[in-house]
């Protein structure tokens, strides 16, 4: 994994937890998680993060 690859899947996954952690908070629901998560995936290209989500 190199520098870009590493700084993608860090924003990656530090902005995914924050939107769980809204789910949790009942702030979006499961379906705008989801199309938020779509759109991360779009945006950031993380090398692992599609693995998770």
């Amino acid at each position: 994994m190199n520098k870009k690859q590493f700084h993608a899947e860090a924003a990656f996954q530090a902005t995914l937890a924050i939107a769980r952690q809204m789910v949790a908070q009942g702030l979006v629901t499961q379906r705008e998680y989801r199309a938020f998560v779509k759109r991360l995936l779009e945006k950031y290209h993380p090398p692992t993060g599609d693995l998770f989500t």
